[in-house]
């Protein structure tokens, strides 16, 4: 009777390890496309649905939408809008079977959102926080002409009173009536990551890209370029509350390019207005080069009535300059202001600039890991000034980095494609991503460290040998325990067979696991005089 009662008991406990630590919860994925198939239900890629609002408001806390590759638009005087909890996901190629491994948001399987005389997007106070996620699509041709103030601002996403995360976007050729052509955040505090405002324009007054009014937005990994202004900031704009206390403006601009923007009256990159009270906003290893205005401030202007403080850090400003009005203060610390930073291409640093090594690691955010171009934020002692990291003269440059989680082992491949005086690799994994132990050594297949060649390497383990170090279900061992208890096949027999019977009821999706299952990895390189350089940081995918 004692073994029957154990064996119940342990049964159970498989069933919840496999379910997930979630009782009674469960995540759905529909599936959109731009032409819908089968049933158009959005139960699968063959019945895909072409309605994605509809797929959003069928949504629950927790459940995704995956899109595919094509347009997508409201009918006329309509928008889309985000629901909390809810992840939104572009990027999906438009035919097969793919899964999330096979998005590609920023290379190709472009997933377009298009505005039909309003903002392409508008989130009216509607209780998102950070867990709305929009991710990997094109913000296009939003056009909030007609309505009443204020919901004239943000011609590609209009936020008020919201905190959503938006990532792998790019907003283009956007207009506003009034504030942010790209983007309006009131009273608001989104996160932005890796995102790129190209050819917006705020018609009538400020923030060509991007406008923030009393609101804590972070912008991380952004690109601003060709957007236009009619009074302040080009590129991007913030007002100040003028009850500091009560809507305090705590905006930080991180590993972002501001260039080649434009503001008839002022602040060709950056126009910051307004404030009772102090407010803290911060540029933290920006490029902000080449803007232009109608008046006397091209790259940053800076005015209000208040005591606004512009903290600005480990930043590049050339071929603009800054402009303080009447109570305002700036404070640059190792930035390169006016002197030429020598690029190689683009905004990325060439050899001998003068940016190299220049900065303070003290000011880069302890969740901040990579530039601009994806590359370790840190390579060196010190951190470089501006967006871009140096990567000119690595002794290895990496190429790909996969890492998967499949037949309970954790599987890690990588190329280079090119190596110096290289001795090893050290990989190391995390469980959040900031925190990385080092887990196994490979020796450099270059031969004496050299090689022009593209190289391959691979590795791979169990995956338990790290449970310590990410949060993971033990089903393997609490097979091993019911194993000790079964002394009979046929009950080992009949417990396996109820258990297969309930278990694919409650199975989780891949999707679901990769979302509870939370596994970093990076590449250690070390060259034979023992200086060490890190490649990307990439999360595994789960694979069935």
């Amino acid at each position: 009777m004692k073994n029957k009662t154990t064996i119940f008991r342990l049964s159970v406990l498989l069933v919840i390890l496999l379910c997930g630590a979630r009782p009674g919860t469960s995540q759905t994925i529909r599936y959109v496309k731009a032409i819908a198939e089968g049933a158009a239900d959005g139960s699968s890629w063959s019945n895909a649905s072409s309605d994605l609002q509809q797929a959003i408001n069928n949504s629950t806390s927790g459940d995704e939408v995956w899109v595919a590759a094509g347009e997508y638009q409201q009918p006329i005087y309509n928008f889309f809008s985000m629901k909390e909890g809810v992840k939104i996901l572009g990027g999906f190629p438009n035919s097969g079977n793919p899964t999330i491994a096979d998005r590609t948001p920023l290379s190709g399987n472009t997933t377009i959102l298009k505005g039909n005389q309003k903002s392409v997007i508008r989130n009216d106070n509607n209780g998102l926080t950070s867990t709305a996620v929009l991710d990997g699509f094109t913000i296009t041709e939003g056009r909030p002409y007609g309505d009443a103030p204020p919901l004239e601002n943000g011609g590609g996403i209009y936020n008020s009173e919201v905190s959503p995360t938006i990532r792998n976007c790019v907003f283009s050729n956007n207009s506003a009536t009034y504030n942010g052509g790209g983007i309006f955040n009131n009273r608001s505090r989104p996160r932005i990551e890796n995102c790129s405002f190209i050819n917006n324009e705020a018609r009538s007054t400020n923030g060509g890209g991007a406008a923030d009014v009393y609101s804590m937005a972070t912008y991380v990994n952004c690109y601003f370029s060709g957007n236009k202004a009619r009074y302040y900031g080009g590129g991007y704009y913030a007002m100040a509350s003028n009850s500091g206390t009560l809507y305090p403006a705590a905006v930080q601009l991180i590993n972002c390019v501001l260039a080649n923007n434009y503001a008839t009256d002022n602040g060709g990159g950056i126009g910051i207005v307004g404030g009772g009270a102090a407010q803290f906003l911060s540029v933290i290893n920006a490029t902000i080069v080449g803007n232009t205005s109608g008046g006397a401030a091209q790259g940053i202007y800076l005015n209000n009535s208040g005591s606004t403080n512009l903290n600005v850090y480990n930043s590049i400003i050339y071929n603009n300059n800054t402009v303080l009005g009447t109570s305002s203060t700036m404070t640059q610390t190792n930035c390169l202001d006016g002197v030429d930073p020598l690029f190689a291409t683009g905004y990325t640093l060439s050899a001998i600039s003068p940016a190299r090594n220049g900065g303070d690691n003290n000011f880069v955010p302890a969740n901040i890991s990579t530039d601009l171009a994806g590359n370790p934020r840190i390579m060196g002692t010190a951190v470089d000034i501006g967006a871009y990291e140096f990567d000119g003269a690595l002794p290895v440059h990496f190429g790909t980095l996969n890492a998967s989680v499949k037949n309970n082992s954790l599987h890690v491949e990588w190329t280079t494609e090119s190596e110096s005086n290289n001795d090893h690799f050290n990989i190391e994994i995390s469980g959040d991503g900031q925190q990385f132990t080092n887990v196994a050594t490979l020796q450099s297949k270059a031969g004496e460290g050299n090689s022009a060649a593209l190289e391959r390497y691979e590795w791979h383990s169990p995956i338990t040998e790290w449970s310590q170090i990410f949060s993971l279900a033990m089903a393997p061992l609490f097979f091993l325990l019911v194993g000790s208890f079964l002394k009979r096949k046929k009950i080992m027999a009949l417990l396996f067979s109820g258990l297969l019977a309930i278990v694919p009821a409650c199975r989780k999706t891949t999707a679901d696991l990769q979302e509870s299952l939370k596994v970093f990895v990076r590449i250690q390189q070390v060259d034979k005089d023992g200086e060490a350089t890190y490649s990307k940081v990439v999360q595994a995918t789960i694979n069935d």
